[in-house]
């Protein structure tokens, strides 16, 4: 979703309390879950039709356990992230709502029991916004802290910066890199609540900063890949860290070879030492007329996010989806298709 990015964005804590419909249970077919691991998929209509967007809880396998009923007075449904440390289940998750005049954003909590049913769905408090420039926000795994992007009129343009806020939206820190940046995407936080990686929508690349010493964004966070190197070019939006924050996965677009492309699924050290890995890649005719944009579902997409065992990426593709084993880079299809929509995981 886009909004007047132009302004600060400002939280409130007038979170009203709701009443919520969930369609939940086991399984729809009667079986049992795969695995007491899920994952949640959402096919934004991006704000253009109010009510259009939908939000499925899937076990890791793909097969879908429960929907997400909007509560009243919400619009459409946009993934946040998913709240979990590395090792456990991934059973907790946060989803951006956006009100049905449009003029509000407000942050939900999902809970998950083993089951695969929806037990809570409820606001979180002090994480609403006047605001859309709050539909990136990232979510430490224990639940405690946010960081969402935010911007302001400086001197010679837009300044633009991250907010970092404890749950409740205090205390709160704003992170500002005041001259020559563009919007902040790509917000993914490692498990010590410290260390937050980003990148710009027209930047240099992925960076990491640790957000317990920091006080200049552009002068105290650090570049760990480039925008375009042999891999391709960066997918700004596209990545996450590691739960111990060592490592960044992302997703690359190579069309060095018309009309041969390929898309990669990349593995770097946020140190800065050592080489990136491909950890999977997906070939496809980019055009068969020069100029022409290769088919959507071919492409793969920009959502991708961490399991909450640490050792397994998913990634959507147009016409299907991937969950890779980081550790071994092989690679199951899962029969999630999200071609034609805006595609959001977390997991």
């Amino acid at each position: 979703m886009t909004g007047n990015r132009g302004r600060q964005s400002s939280l409130s804590a007038l979170v009203p309390a709701v009443s919520v419909l969930l369609a939940t249970g086991a399984c729809q077919d009667g079986h049992a879950p795969e695995r007491a691991h899920y994952v949640l998929a959402v096919r934004s209509s991006g704000g253009a039709v109010c009510g259009d967007g939908v939000a499925r809880l899937l076990t890791a396998a793909g097969r879908q356990v429960a929907l997400v009923r909007r509560p009243a007075g919400i619009c459409d449904w946009s993934t946040v992230t998913a709240g979990v440390s590395p090792g456990r289940p991934s059973r907790i998750f946060f989803l951006r709502g956006l009100t049905t005049d449009r003029a509000h954003m407000r942050l939900y909590r999902i809970r998950v029991d083993e089951h695969g049913k929806i037990v809570e769905l409820a606001p979180v408090p002090g994480m609403t916004s006047a605001d859309d420039a709050v539909d990136a926000i990232a979510v430490t795994p224990d639940g405690t802290r946010f960081a969402f992007p935010t911007s302001r009129p400086g001197k010679g343009g837009m300044a633009y910066g991250v907010v970092v806020t404890g749950a409740t939206g205090r205390p709160r820190t704003t992170l500002w890199a005041d001259r020559g940046w563009s919007e902040i995407v790509g917000l993914s936080w490692a498990a010590n609540g410290r260390t937050l990686r980003l990148a710009q929508r027209a930047g240099p690349g992925i960076r990491v900063v640790d957000t317990g010493t920091a006080h200049d964004l552009a002068r105290d966070s650090r570049l760990v890949v480039p925008a375009t190197g042999w891999y391709g070019d960066v997918d700004a939006e596209a990545g996450t860290l590691s739960g111990d924050g060592t490592q960044t996965y992302f997703i690359t677009h190579d069309h060095s070879h018309p009309p041969r492309a390929v898309d990669r699924v990349i593995a770097a050290p946020v140190s800065g030492g050592g080489a990136a890995r491909v950890l999977f890649e997906r070939h496809y005719e980019a055009a068969e007329v020069p100029g022409k944009p290769p088919t959507p579902a071919n492409l793969l997409g920009d959502a991708i996010c961490r399991e909450g065992d640490g050792a397994h990426l998913l990634v959507a593709g147009g016409d299907r989806s991937f969950r890779i084993t980081i550790a071994t880079h092989a690679v199951e299809t899962l029969p999630l298709s999200f071609t034609g929509t805006q595609e959001e995981l977390a997991c």
